[in-house]
């Protein structure tokens, strides 16, 4: 089953609905703490949803993500990519966990920022996790994920960290920088709980930077949800970026994006998230709001 966030078709805030398989919209009533605990541990029918269906060309797609919802991501975490990084031989012993701000994130089709304080601009595809309800005792963390989506956790390469380490606030944080989607895929369509094997890709103007299977993680996603849920108890909403493959500009030397390039991630199940690149902004601008 797939879930998504929109807007229009009569509806004047943006709202949560199921998509058919022929493409219509179900609207969900209702925020997504009150009804993605039952979606859980129930099924879509406990459920309730609006009567009439919208076609989904008659809407906007959202990033499958809304308030009170936090947004939690774990780096370092694909094998290759701690290869190509010089890790390997010293693989981190704990997940590298950081915190991402709500207004860092975007929808599929929407320009992704370009702060003036950076030259180096990279990408990174990413499989996302969905918090449903909380995490419990006796049970894989991962039975408490909505389902999955697409994530581009695009980062800022040449941000000096203050003490001499990384700077993650100013390398992952910006506002409008991360996208997120194109909607949620519940895991009874991907064999369930625990760590997803599928395709992961990224593309920049058709060349293909990055590629990998999501079962070739350092940490699967129940070590990560774990990890995340002692320090911050997990509620429905959440999301948790797990990692990215190799293939990034950093690891490359070059390739970092420029104003108009073209973005392509892809997992295989899920589906696909495009954006474009903004133009640089001017030092001193700010965000547009």
């Amino acid at each position: 089953m797939r879930i998504g966030r929109f807007v229009g078709g009569g509806h004047e805030t943006p709202f949560w609905g199921v998509i058919s398989p022929d493409g219509n919209i179900q609207p969900i009533v209702g925020s997504l703490p009150a009804w993605a605990p039952l979606v859980v541990d129930e099924g879509i029918d406990a459920v309730t949803t609006e009567k009439k269906s919208l076609p989904l060309d008659a809407l906007t797609v959202l990033a499958p993500f809304d308030l009170p919802g936090r947004v939690f991501a774990c780096g370092g975490n694909y094998i290759e990519h701690l290869r190509a990084a010089g890790f390997l031989d010293d693989p981190p012993r704990v997940p590298v966990a950081y915190l991402k701000v709500d207004s860092s994130i975007i929808g599929t089709e929407v320009a992704i920022r370009y702060p003036s304080y950076t030259e180096q601009l990279d990408y990174e595809v990413e499989l996302v996790g969905v918090i449903g309800r909380p995490l419990r005792a006796g049970e894989a963390p991962s039975a408490a994920l909505l389902g999955y989506t697409v994530g581009n956790d695009v980062s800022v390469r040449d941000a000096p960290g203050p003490l001499g380490g990384l700077d993650f606030y100013v390398m992952k944080a910006a506002d409008g920088i991360s996208p997120l989607g194109p909607w949620i895929v519940t895991p009874d369509e991907l064999d369930g709980p625990g760590q997803p094997a599928l395709k992961i890709s990224l593309s920049c103007n058709g060349e293909l930077r990055q590629i990998d299977n999501t079962k070739n993680v350092l940490f699967d996603i129940d070590e990560l949800l774990t990890y995340v849920d002692e320090r911050n108890r997990l509620r429905a909403g959440d999301i948790l970026f797990t990692g990215t493959p190799s293939g990034t500009a950093y690891e490359r030397g070059d390739g970092y994006l420029e104003p108009g390039d073209l973005l392509v991630a892809e997992i295989e199940g899920i589906g696909v998230l495009c954006n474009a690149v903004g133009e640089r902004e001017t030092p001193g601008a700010g965000v547009e709001r």
